[in-house]
C-alpha cells in the first residue's frame, strides 16, 4: 500500500505578512528588555548612590564624634592639670607656712607642734600623689584593695588631724560623731577608707565658707552575723548645688559653671571619681543630697567585716576644731 503526500503550496505575502509580525514582537521584546535593564541598571545606581552617601555620612559622624573625643579629652587635660595644682599646692603652701612658724618660734613644744603639722600634711600629699596614680589604674580597670583588720575610730581620728589644716586655715568650725555601737575593729582596706574620706572633707572645706561647720557622722547602719554596713556623712555648709549639678557630680573632670577662678565649683574629676570606685569594690554606694546656698551632704555605705568582737568598743567620740563648740544631741 502507498503512502501519498499532499504539497500545500501558502501564499508568499501571508509569510511576509507572519515574518513581519515576528520580527515586530522580537523587536518590541528587545527595547522592552533593553528599557528594564536599564531601569536596573538605573536602581543598582542609586541603591550604590545610596549606600555611598550612607558611608559618608557614617565617615562624617565617625569623625565628628573623634574631635568630639578630641577636645573632651583636652579639657579632662586641663581639668586634670587644675585639680593635681590645687591638691599639690594648698598642702605646700602650708607646709611653708609650717617652717616659717617654726623657724620663728623658740617654744620647743610649740616646734613640736609645728612638726607634727608638717608631718600631717605630708601625709596628703602622698595621699594625693596615691590618687593620681590611682586615676591613670581605673582608666585601666586595675584597682585592688588591700584588706586588713584596724580600729576605725583610730583611722577617723588621723585622718582628722591630717586634714586639721584646712578647718583651721578658715577658722571653720568641724566635728565629729562616732556611733557607740560600731564595732572597734572591722576587715577593709584602710588606707582606701582614708582615701575616701579625705577626699569628701576637702570638697566640703573647700566650698564652705570661712567659719562655717563641717560635720563627720559615722554609723552603724546594719549588722547581720559578722558582716556590718556602716553609713558614713559628711556634712557642710557651703553653697550648695542644684538638682542638674549633683546629676553630673561623678563624671570624670567635671566642674559645675565652668568656673574655676570664683572657686563656686564642685569638681568631681579627681577624687569623687575614685571614691565611687573604691566604695563599689567595698560593695558600696555613694550619694548627695543638697540644694542651692543650703549646703551638701554626702552619704556612703560600705559593708565590712567585723573584727574582734571582744574588744573595747569604741565611745561616742567628738572632735572639735574652730572657735565655738557645737554639743553632740
Amino acid at each position: 500500500m502507498s503512502m501519498k503526500v499532499r504539497m500545500v503550496n501558502l501564499p508568499m505575502k501571508k509569510l511576509d505578512s507572519n515574518h513581519n509580525r515576528i520580527k515586530k514582537r522580537l523587536r518590541g521584546m528587545t527595547i522592552a528588555f533593553a528599557i528594564s535593564s536599564m531601569i536596573v541598571s538605573m536602581k543598582r545606581q542609586r541603591a550604590n548612590e545610596r549606600n555611598a552617601r550612607t558611608e559618608l555620612d557614617r565617615v562624617y559622624s565617625e569623625l565628628a564624634r573623634e574631635k568630639r573625643r578630641a577636645d573632651e579629652n583636652e579639657k579632662a587635660k586641663d581639668a586634670f592639670a587644675s585639680k593635681v595644682n590645687c591638691e599639690l599646692r594648698v598642702p605646700m603652701n602650708a607646709i611653708a607656712g609650717y617652717i616659717g612658724m617654726a623657724q620663728k618660734c623658740t617654744n620647743l613644744e610649740k616646734k613640736r607642734e609645728y612638726l607634727n603639722k608638717m608631718h600631717d600634711v605630708s601625709n596628703h600629699i602622698h595621699r594625693a600623689i596615691n590618687e593620681i596614680l590611682d586615676t591613670s589604674n581605673i582608666k585601666s580597670g586595675i584597682l585592688e584593695l588591700s584588706v586588713s583588720a584596724f580600729s576605725l575610730q583610730q583611722i577617723l581620728n588621723q585622718v582628722v588631724r591630717e586634714n586639721s589644716f584646712r578647718f583651721e586655715r578658715k577658722s571653720q568650725n568641724f566635728f565629729m560623731y562616732i556611733d557607740p555601737k560600731l564595732p572597734s575593729e572591722i576587715w577593709t582596706d584602710s588606707q582606701r577608707l582614708s582615701q575616701v574620706i579625705t577626699n569628701l572633707l576637702s570638697n566640703a572645706s573647700k566650698f564652705a565658707p570661712c567659719e562655717k561647720s563641717i560635720s563627720l557622722f559615722v554609723k552603724l547602719q546594719d549588722e547581720r552575723e559578722d558582716i556590718a554596713t556602716i553609713r558614713f556623712e559628711v556634712k557642710d555648709e557651703g553653697i550648695g548645688m542644684a538638682s542638674e549639678q549633683v546629676s553630673h557630680l561623678f563624671k570624670d573632670y567635671d566642674e559645675v559653671d565652668n568656673c574655676i577662678s570664683t572657686h563656686h565649683f564642685h569638681d568631681s574629676g579627681l577624687g569623687l571619681t575614685i571614691s565611687k570606685k573604691i566604695i563599689e569594690k567595698m560593695d558600696g554606694q555613694i550619694w548627695v543630697k543638697s540644694a542651692p546656698n543650703q549646703g551638701s551632704c554626702f552619704y556612703f555605705e560600705i559593708k565590712v567585716k567585723k573584727g574582734n568582737t571582744m574588744a573595747h568598743r569604741p565611745v561616742p567620740e567628738r572632735i572639735l576644731l574652730g572657735r565655738e563648740t557645737i554639743p553632740l544631741t
